[in-house]
Parts: structure tokens; C-alpha cells; sequence
């Protein structure tokens, strides 16, 4: 990855030149949403956009306004008019999380409650926006209050993540 930054950061110092010498270069307008910082994304993202013969001009939503974002048809998301959308999906998003101990009935339409109002925003976004959209799985916390149960106990937030996962795909 450090290589990968690297190469990003002297594309980056370079843009002018390599539009200058690259002509056939295509622009594009690619917005990154998501609750996280999306710059180290942006910064990975971007050589192998190059290498594809793509000149990224990206767009960054603000931290943590990805329902704004995507709801409000006069935001600066909208106003940008991306031709390629990434959304960086995070537990953050994530606004319930079932009780401890629930039974496995209501966790699963917890997580079918959780996937369905994703799509429904997804859904309120290509009503909108004709760009490609990409949507990452949702990424797990890096703390576990229950250990390893996390993974196994269903009312778990591992196991709630990956149930969520699976009715998005």
C-alpha cells in the first residue's frame, strides 16, 4: 500500500504534466461517499484510474453525511454531477443494533429492516443520478465488546454486519 500512496502522491504533483503528455486521458467526475475519511481511498483509488486510461476529478462528501448526501436533490453531491459514485459503507451507518440476546427471528428482520432502508436510498439515488454507483459491504468495528462471541452470538454486531451484507447483495 505504501507504494501504491507513493505512486498516488506523484501522480497528483504531476496532473498537469501527465494531462499535457496523456491526451486521451477521460475525464471523470467520480464522487466518494461514506461516514470515514475517504482521502486515503481517493488517494488509492487514483493510479489505478490512471492506469485505466480514467483522469479522476473527484468529489468528497463530507464526513459522516451520506443520508444528506444522497437524499437532498439540491446538495453539492447532486450539484457535482458525478458520472461514478463510491459509497464506503461503515458500521457507523449503521443506526440499531439489536439487544443483546435477541431472538434470531428478530435480529434477522432487524438486518432485513437495515438492508431495505439502504436500498430504499439507493434506490432514491438513481432516481436522481444516472452515474454508476458502487457500494462496498459494510465494514466491521475494529472493537468487539463481546469478543469472540461477536461472530457467533446472533444479536452479535459481526454477525448482524454480515446478515445486513447479505440482503444488500
Amino acid at each position: 500500500a505504501l507504494d501504491i500512496l507513493t505512486l498516488s502522491r506523484r501522480l497528483t504533483k504531476a496532473e498537469a504534466e501527465i494531462r499535457q503528455a496523456l491526451p486521451l486521458l477521460q475525464p471523470k467526475r467520480i464522487a466518494l461517499l461514506g461516514s470515514g475519511n475517504l482521502s486515503y481511498f481517493q488517494l488509492i483509488l487514483k493510479p489505478f484510474l490512471c492506469a485505466l486510461g480514467v483522469a479522476p476529478q473527484f468529489f468528497e462528501g463530507t464526513y459522516n453525511a451520506l443520508y444528506s448526501s444522497l437524499l437532498d436533490p439540491n446538495s453539492t453531491f447532486y450539484q457535482y454531477k458525478p458520472e461514478m459514485v463510491f459509497v464506503l459503507l461503515s458500521y457507523r451507518e449503521i443506526q440499531e443494533w439489536p439487544a443483546l440476546l435477541s431472538p434470531q427471528e428478530a435480529v434477522e428482520q432487524q438486518a432485513q429492516s437495515c438492508a431495505d432502508s439502504f436500498l430504499k436510498l439507493f434506490q432514491e439515488f438513481h432516481g436522481r443520478c444516472e452515474a454508476q454507483l458502487f457500494v462496498t459491504n459494510f465494514a466491521a468495528p475494529a472493537r468487539h465488546f463481546l469478543g469472540s462471541l461477536e461472530a457467533s452470538e446472533f444479536s452479535g454486531r459481526d454477525h448482524f454486519i454480515r446478515l445486513v451484507n447479505e440482503r444488500i447483495l
